[in-house]
This record gives structure tokens, C-alpha cells and sequence, in this order.
């Protein structure tokens, strides 16, 4: 699970962790610097300070300052996904409240980040691409098509209405908590909710409007 509350532990016992566990500090570490500070005040002499390590063993597990960034990334993705859809999103279909819901809390919870992760930085931008977009689709895909398989969801393309249900939340996300302060969070999640349930819905001409 995404973690960016790194923690307090002596130099003494920091410099006794294992190679697995300092890892998962400096990633922590990262992770709350880059949403505090964004990609360029997230500097790695910083970043391993706060992970109580030199900066020579930030190289030596991550190589650069970019890998690092993409693999906090990477973690932000797996974290959403589970969060959404649970381990396996294939094994059941999870109803679209919910898991737009927990889609919104986690945005909240980690919004930072979020913040950071809109780059204008056309190589940090891909980076976001591969790690958040990617994963979080595929993970659509198959709940979706658990919908599908378990008749409760209408019959569809599901690669092109995952892609169609992603840009929708991910807009709503973006203009909630990104261009607007997310003091009209329950706002968006209503109507981002309403509007997977239209697209999804066996019969969307019998639903009411939300």
C-alpha cells in the first residue's frame, strides 16, 4: 500500500534495515516529498535525508531521480487499483459506487501527489501515463467484463468503454481536486457515478436520473 508517512527511526537502526525495507523508505519518503514539494523541489539529497539514508543508496536502488519518480508512480497505480476494485478485479463485478467512491477518498487522501502527477514535463507526463492510466484501465476492463459475464451490465466494447469511463472520473477528479478546491466532492462523485451507471446499465432507459 502507497505510504508517504516515512518513519522515525533512529540513524542507527536505519542504517541496520534491510536492502527491501530501505527501499520501501526512500519510496515513502518520496512519495510525501513529491506531493509536497512537486517533482523538481523533491530533490534526492532531501528525499534521502527524510528516509533516514545517504543519497548514495537512493542511486543504489533507484538509479536516478526519474526512476524514482516513475516508481512511485507505479505504486500510486497499484494502490488506486486496489482501492477501486480490491486484488482481482476480474473476480467479481464491484458496483460502480463503490469503487468511484473509494476512488475519490483515495484521490483525497493522496492529493499531493495527484497534484504532482499533472506535469507539464512531457517525459514525467508519460511516466504518469504507463503508471495511472494504464493499470487503471486494464483494471476497468476486467471489471467490466465481469459485469458483462454476470448480466448485470449491459453487452459492450469494454476496452473502449473503460477508456470512456476513465476519462470521465479522471476529469471529475481533475476538476475537483486539482482546478477546484474539492469542496463540491460530493457533487462530482454523485454525478460521475451517475453517468458510469447510464453507460453500464442493462437498461439505462429505466433509470432514474440521480
Amino acid at each position: 500500500m502507497l505510504s508517504t508517512d516515512p518513519s522515525s527511526a533512529s540513524p542507527a537502526r536505519a542504517r541496520r534495515r534491510a536492502p527491501d525495507e530501505k527501499r520501501e523508505q526512500i519510496l515513502a519518503a518520496a512519495a510525501a516529498l513529491f506531493g509536497d514539494e512537486g517533482y523538481a523541489g523533491a530533490t534526492t539529497a532531501r528525499i534521502a535525508s527524510r528516509a533516514e539514508v545517504s543519497e548514495g543508496i537512493v542511486f543504489h536502488h533507484f538509479g536516478s531521480k526519474r526512476e524514482l519518480f516513475r516508481q512511485v508512480v507505479a505504486e500510486y497505480g497499484r494502490s488506486f487499483v486496489r482501492a477501486m476494485f480490491g486484488d482481482d478485479p476480474a473476480a467479481e463485478p464491484r458496483s460502480s459506487q463503490l469503487a468511484i467512491a473509494a476512488g475519490f477518498a483515495f484521490v483525497r487522501e493522496h492529493r499531493g501527489l495527484h497534484r504532482a502527477f499533472a506535469t507539464r514535463d512531457p517525459e514525467l507526463a508519460s511516466l504518469v501515463e504507463e503508471g495511472t492510466h494504464d493499470p487503471i484501465v486494464a483494471a476497468l476492463e476486467k471489471t467490466l467484463q465481469a459485469g458483462v459475464d454476470h448480466g448485470v451490465t449491459r453487452p459492450m466494447k469494454v476496452r473502449v468503454v473503460a477508456e470512456l469511463c476513465y476519462a470521465l472520473v479522471d476529469g471529475a477528479l481533475r476538476a475537483c481536486f486539482l482546478e477546484g478546491d474539492g469542496s463540491n466532492e460530493d457533487e462530482y462523485l454523485a454525478e460521475a457515478i451517475h453517468c458510469v451507471d447510464r453507460a453500464t446499465a442493462l437498461h439505462p432507459e429505466s433509470r432514474n436520473p440521480a
